[in-house]
């Protein structure tokens, strides 16, 4: 007589892959919230991996390519920018297993950021922020269903405070997230972040296609001319964006009131 033997569950190795000081890597993904009339938004949710402080919730029409950066630059403006950024394998994140190069993708190569998008059917890559969605979605269903993406962003930025600064967490020695994440030492994408103060500006670009820094004329071409631009800055290594898309890159030449725009040696990831 022959006996079935129930499948015996894979072993698990058990180990916790958690980063050692906060912006070491940053983890970032969407989830959809329905409104009260019906529509449905998505939440572009982005987590410190170290301290588990919750960076960001920006609500957006869909999972696209424009509102991920908006968020991103929303976050590295009040927080730094990290080592790594962690994300979903969506088409919005990440273009690489597909042939091509996301937008997200090419900033964070200027910017000196390890982009790590997840694996393909193993979405507990990015597990931590997704059990953030849950904790999200929970406290969403404990208020009033916003009828709009406005009253949705409110929510979320009342929320984030809540989760922030009044949950304490047990493998944070009962710190909470913002206590943990201001505690330190935060890392950064070059050797240079702890010494170089790191600025997020947005400007409107002139007519003849110019914006200023620091009392010098930087010029990014006159198609620009009255376009907002999101200005990366550490130090004299400057990155303006136009949108989501690279307009300029340079070093700026403290001798020169007009800088020209000059052929930086990208990092390599």
């Amino acid at each position: 007589m022959v006996v079935a033997v129930p499948q015996r569950a894979p072993k698990r190795c058990g180990r916790r892959f958690e980063a050692d000081h906060p912006n070491t890597r940053w983890q970032m993904d969407g989830f959809e919230v329905t409104l009260s009339t019906g529509i449905k938004v998505m939440v572009l949710h982005i987590l410190d991996d170290c301290s588990r402080f919750d960076l960001a919730c920006h609500v957006a029409s869909s999972e696209n390519a424009h509102d991920v950066w908006a968020a991103f630059t929303t976050a590295a403006a009040a927080y730094g920018l990290p080592a790594q950024l962690q994300t979903d394998n969506g088409t919005a994140f990440s273009g690489k297993r597909r042939g091509w190069t996301s937008a997200l993708e090419a900033n964070c190569l200027t910017l000196g950021i390890r982009h790590i998008p997840s694996s393909v059917g193993h979405p507990q890559t990015c597990g931590k922020v997704e059990r953030a969605h849950k904790t999200t979605r929970k406290w969403l269903r404990s208020q009033p269903l916003a009828g709009t993406p406005e009253e949705l962003q409110t929510q979320l930025d009342t929320y984030r405070v809540i989760y922030n600064e009044q949950r304490r967490k047990t493998h944070l020695g009962g710190l909470t997230p913002d206590q943990r994440f201001r505690l330190g030492p935060r890392d950064g994408p070059g050797p240079d972040t702890l010494t170089a103060p790191f600025l997020v500006t947005e400007c409107i670009t002139s007519t003849s296609g110019c914006i200023g820094i620091d009392g010098t004329l930087v010029g990014i071409g006159r198609p620009h001319a009255g376009q907002p631009a999101t200005v990366f800055r550490q130090g004299d290594r400057v990155t303006v964006f136009i949108g989501n898309e690279i307009a300029a890159e340079i070093v700026l030449d403290r001798r020169r009131r007009y800088q020209r725009q000059s052929g930086l040696e990208l990092p390599m990831s």
